[in-house]
């Protein structure tokens, strides 16, 4: 019997009880809660997932200790992660401020990231560094990284920003270079088979490190209109009086906003009267998109379209709304649409089942593997065919029935807490390569 083995082996299984009976340091960063993040999918995927890391406190059995690092106190950010409605028990907790908040940007981002995230988790040496995203960068090669990336659509694409010349190349320069961080981190969650393809084909990301778990649906969309309280608070008058369709998606390039209006335009000649909402930061609100003032060059893009179509009356940017008045809005539209060519996951569309509304969605990979099979999917492109499906389903509340009834039974598979059993499941793996 080889004595000085087994004596090795007791005392390696020695170390590693000890190092399991402590408390697992997990390192998450917020800055998400209070900057143009916040009211994006990044923010209400961050949002649920570290609210049930925290109510959960245990991985692998052991109880967690969190060492967060946010902009302003914890306070703030207790308050802006769970909405008010903090938990009495919560795990042992260390902040670490980052500062007041800050808009983000490649020079916000590489400033925190240098003088504030890296040189924390050097002095703190937490177990495991959970990210929502790795544009602020990632502490790689100081500890195992865990970080969800979500599309790999820039990489796809080659657009960096929808600024040209030095500011636009510049900011290509930095996307690309916090991007391939990724591949040095201990695993890679992302929300869709379809974005786990994009990231191996155009992100050059290395396949056995990622690992698919689909986001959930917020509770909220899923509220009768009682429970959503005043949602109708500063929307036009306008929307309110209108049969109407909703869109929410943006105005990136990907988006296909231009189809969306073409197709629009199409409906119109049957039924006139018919509205369509645009939701989102990139106009004031307004009556009509004439009259709602737009914030970039990509929105006047999109309004002199509207003109130059005839539909300017006929489309009403709201703004960016509430969550709530964003489930009051789908509550009363008459279907949801989105053309988008690409997507990481799409939330839209589950968001309009959940509210029991039709989606109309395009044929992209994304969109059918998340929502295809309860929504009505037409490719953007094919004019005639998309207005007759379309005015099928408006017209005939048989179909449109059909429709919502399918997804009220499809999005019963996307929700938060089986969201967050599929992160654990990565983390407590990640934990478990440590001993």
């Amino acid at each position: 019997m080889d004595f000085s083995k087994s004596i090795l082996t007791v005392k390696r299984n020695i170390a590693k009880l000890k190092l399991m009976a402590l408390k697992v340091t997990i390192a998450i960063e917020t800055c998400f809660l209070f900057d143009q993040l916040q009211n994006r999918g990044i923010g209400r995927h961050g949002r649920e997932i570290y609210k049930r890391l925290l109510v959960d406190g245990r991985l692998n059995g052991q109880e967690i200790k969190v060492l967060w690092l946010g902009f302003n106190d914890l306070a703030q950010n207790l308050e802006r992660l769970f909405e008010r409605n903090i938990p009495a028990d919560l795990p042992e907790i260390e902040f670490v401020s980052l500062g007041k908040d800050k808009l983000s940007s490649p020079i916000t981002n590489l400033r925190l990231y240098v003088g504030g995230i890296r040189p924390i988790v050097q002095k703190y040496s937490p177990d495991i560094y959970f990210a929502m995203y790795f544009e602020r960068g990632l502490p790689v090669g100081l500890v195992p990284v865990v970080v969800t990336s979500y599309d790999a659509i820039p990489m796809r694409t080659r657009k960096f920003s929808s600024r040209s010349g030095i500011v636009g190349w510049l900011k290509g320069k930095f996307y690309k270079h916090m991007w391939y961080k990724q591949t040095q981190a201990a695993a890679i969650v992302t929300v869709s088979n379809t974005s786990k393809a994009e990231l191996i084909d155009f992100g050059h990301l290395p396949a056995a490190k990622i690992k698919v778990v689909n986001c959930g649906i917020s509770e909220i969309f899923f509220k009768n209109e009682a429970e959503l309280g005043d949602w109708r608070h500063k929307l036009p008058a306008s929307t309110l009086n209108a049969d109407y369709l909703i869109y929410d998606g943006g105005l990136e390039a990907n988006k296909n906003v231009d189809q969306l209006f073409r197709t629009f335009d199409t409906l119109l000649a049957t039924l006139p009267s018919l509205k369509l909402v645009l939701t989102g930061n990139d106009f004031e609100p307004g009556v009509d998109i004439v009259s709602s003032k737009p914030k970039h060059s990509r929105a006047e893009m999109y309004r002199n379209l509207a003109i130059e179509l005839g539909i300017e009356s006929h489309i009403i940017p709201v703004g960016r709304v509430s969550e709530p008045a964003l489930v009051g809005l789908l509550k009363h539209a008459k279907a949801y649409i989105n053309f988008s060519d690409l997507e990481g996951f799409g939330f839209g569309p589950l968001q309009a089942m959940a509210a029991g509304v039709a989606p109309i969605i395009s044929n992209n990979a994304c969109f059918i593997e998340i929502s295809g099979a309860a929504s009505l999917v037409l490719d953007p492109e094919n004019l005639s065919l998309n207005t007759e499906q379309i005015l099928k389903l408006l017209t005939n509340q048989t179909v449109r029935n059909d429709l919502i009834a399918k997804g009220e039974q499809h999005i019963k598979q996307f929700n938060w807490d089986k969201s967050w059993s599929g992160n654990k499941l990565i983390l407590e793996q990640v934990c478990a390569s440590l001993l």
